[in-house]
């Protein structure tokens, strides 16, 4: 139990609360004594603060929604862009596909146009005719051959079928022997092991349909190393002709010196 003058002391303390500030000062430190007050100003502060934070989450939160929108237009804008350049690049390739069709197709017919005139000039083949060329009817004298071997069975209906689909097909008489012969040839701008192949094939089909000597030969403007040996193992000859050669670049006029008489 409190000391009888202790409990006499709460009780006047109860009954007169403005003596307890009194009693505080001479009880705590100073320090002590301001701790409500600094607890107030704290909680204000952590008032204040949190409003603040609470704004500037909002405007945060505000900012990265934006940021997302803008975010995602510039996805949309790269997939765009991604979805054009592939549309270039087909465009691109569509362009150099038709930029080479359009010169294989230059190369095929002048080619055709000039056939008597390279056969003569590349192969000595004199007093040639043209018995099969794109864009002209076939020579009667082919087809007749060809039939006839088929039905006799020297050539099968592949074969007689493939033969009358190659470029060029010409009889011409060899100016070393005066022999005639045939001469098949495929044209390609740049000459490929296919064209190889297939003017091996189709002169060895002419020749067993006509029983005569038939040359093959591929034309071109462009035939690698790697073409020229291929030709070179299966007999085909190979032929640029001069008007699909680059022109040499004219050269300088030769210095003249000037001599003086002594």
């Amino acid at each position: 139990m409190y000391p009888q003058r202790y409990q006499e002391l709460l009780d006047f303390l109860d009954s007169n609360p403005e003596y307890l500030h009194d009693l505080r000062v001479r009880l705590l430190s100073p320090e002590l004594i301001a701790l409500p007050e600094q607890f107030a100003q704290l909680v204000n502060i952590v008032a204040e603060l949190s409003a603040e934070f609470r704004a500037f989450a909002e405007a945060t939160n505000r900012r990265l929604a934006v940021l997302e929108d803008d975010v995602q237009v510039l996805k949309d804008d790269v997939q765009t862009l991604k979805t054009d350049v592939q549309t270039l690049k087909t465009d691109v390739q569509t362009l150099k596909d038709d930029v080479a069709t359009l010169k294989g197709s230059d190369t095929e017919r002048r080619a055709r146009e000039n056939i008597l005139n390279i056969a003569k000039d590349e192969l000595n083949l004199t007093r040639g005719r043209i018995l099969l060329a794109r864009g002209r009817d076939t020579a009667a004298q082919l087809l007749t051959a060809i039939d006839a071997a088929e039905q006799s069975g020297v050539i099968t209906e592949n074969e007689a079928d493939n033969v009358l689909v190659a470029d060029i097909i010409i009889r011409a008489r060899r100016a070393s022997d005066r022999q005639y012969v045939h001469g098949v040839f495929e044209v390609s701008r740049t000459v490929r092991l296919s064209d190889i192949q297939r003017a091996r094939d189709r002169a060895a089909t002419v020749a067993a349909a006509t029983g005569e000597e038939t040359i093959a030969a591929v034309i071109g403007e462009i035939i690698r190393p790697q073409q020229q040996a291929q030709a070179d193992e299966m007999g085909v000859a190979t032929l640029v002709p001069a008007m699909f050669q680059p022109e040499e670049p004219e050269g300088e006029p030769p210095e003249h010196s000037a001599t003086s008489a002594d």
